[in-house]
């Protein structure tokens, strides 16, 4: 007797097939992934690399968060990573509309936010335009400056 699909309607191969409810999924680092084996791959996330720990670490204490991304899954990954406080765009899923975008560039005009850090995997979440972490990563993507460290994409907020 085959045991079957691990979970059913699910096939591993190319994303976005008949049986496959997940698109191709782009991973941090370059790599890609795709279908089901890819969301799960990418729900599992790796500790921040140390020199994007470090990076977010620096001056810390002069932030109220030191880092904002769209959902709570990278949120958290910092938040343990580093010790202090990340804010959760969004909220859990990205979808929450908290903060409103004029709540976060205020956040950000009085330095309490050092670092956003874009996460596209989580903006898919996130919905559509007129969801409010959408113009959230979107203002910041057309006004502050963009490092990549580690595959990961960085906006350094107090410049």
């Amino acid at each position: 007797m085959s045991a079957g699909p691990a979970m059913p309607g699910i096939r591993a191969g190319r994303g976005g097939g008949i049986d496959d409810p997940w698109p191709d999924v782009g991973v941090r680092g370059g790599g890609r992934t795709t279908g089901a084996i890819g969301m799960a791959r990418v729900l599992v996330d790796r500790a921040p690399d140390p020199r994007v720990r470090a990076l977010l670490t620096h001056d810390a204490g002069a932030y109220t968060w030191v880092v904002a991304t769209i959902g709570s899954r990278g949120a958290a990954s910092y938040q343990l990573a580093t010790g202090r406080p990340a804010m959760a765009v969004g909220g859990f899923s990205g979808t929450d509309p908290t903060p409103t975008l004029a709540q976060f560039q205020h956040d950000v005009a009085a330095k309490r936010i050092h670092y956003f850090i874009a996460d596209p995997f989580a903006r898919v979440f996130a919905g559509t335009r007129s969801s409010d972490s959408v113009r959230i990563a979107d203002w910041v993507q057309h006004n502050y400056p963009a490092t990549t460290t580690d595959g990961v994409t960085i906006y350094d907020l107090s410049r």
